[in-house]
């Protein structure tokens, strides 16, 4: 699997990615993780739309790809 990567180098064409929030800090909203896509919203474009991600107050801080889905189930 693909390293963390800063939340600014991440697609925004609409592919779902795994976003995290990752700053050190010691609180409930640090090390959140989801599967997510960018959203062109009035509320402003972002990575908030699948989950916990609040864009003003705790906005992703990483990224990186999905991993590949399993060859047979």
């Amino acid at each position: 699997m693909s390293e963390w990567q800063p939340i600014e180098t991440a697609p925004k064409d609409g592919r779902c990615i795994i976003v995290g929030r990752f700053t050190g800090k010691k609180n409930n909203h640090d090390g959140l993780v989801q599967v997510d896509r960018w959203h062109n919203r009035e509320r402003g474009d972002s990575y908030n739309g699948f989950g916990k991600f609040n864009n003003q107050f705790w906005p992703a801080t990483h990224w990186m790809p999905l991993p590949a889905p399993p060859e047979t189930l």
